[in-house]
């Protein structure tokens, strides 16, 4: 919560509640005393952001709203803070050896993002990765990074994902299964590993 002050003030939207959880809104903060417990509604939870027709759902740690009225989806992490070696090494693990945000971080962003346009919410182009140290830090506890969520980099795996959410929501509508591009056999490991194997390696006549 302390966290939360520092870097957003008034500008986090998420679900702000009282103490016994009879009084609350969704939006930005503000102080409205709740006339059961008496307190305010400064108990943040995150806003989850809903597809209907993707079926996915997205809890992003905050979203801010910008002065140009825009949302800006933001992660926060906690990393461990690393030794001397670690940093001379650039271990990506470690607070004091991390140089770029981890790739998957960078996908849930573009996808808060996209989920929010989808919602027909007005969306910054960029998000931010915030890392916090775990340990004491003499130097600053966070690094922070943003993410240009339309660089193409960012997008190929993202829309991939998207392209595959699409196709199992019309096989959970009609029972058509999509193409398999990844697995030629139920013998490869992805295939083995994937709860959906027995079903997708079925005979076309047996296909449901």
């Amino acid at each position: 919560m302390l966290l939360l002050k520092v870097l957003v003030g008034r500008s986090a939207i998420g679900i702000w509640e009282c103490s016994c959880g009879h009084t609350k809104h969704t939006g930005t903060h503000a102080n409205v005393k709740c006339d059961k417990c008496k307190t305010f509604t400064n108990n943040y939870t995150e806003y989850t952001i809903f597809d209907e027709t993707l079926m996915v759902s997205g809890n992003p740690d905050l979203i801010i709203l910008l002065d140009d009225g825009s949302l800006m989806p933001i992660e926060i992490k906690s990393i461990k803070k690393g030794t001397v070696e670690d940093e001379k090494k650039k271990d990506p693990k470690s607070f004091v050896g991390l140089t770029a945000p981890s790739s998957s971080y960078v996908k849930q962003v573009c996808r808060y993002t996209y989920l929010l346009r989808r919602k027909g919410f007005k969306v910054s182009d960029y998000g931010k990765i915030i890392y916090a140290c775990k340990e004491y830090m003499f130097k600053a506890p966070y690094k922070e990074f943003t993410i240009d969520t339309t660089e193409r980099k960012h997008n190929l795996s993202f829309n991939e994902e998207v392209t595959q959410l699409t196709e199992f929501n019309e096989y959970r509508e009609t029972g058509k299964l999509p193409p398999r591009n990844l697995c030629s056999s139920m013998l490869m490991k992805f295939a083995r590993d994937c709860p959906a194997c027995n079903t997708c390696f079925k005979e076309p006549d047996e296909t449901v």
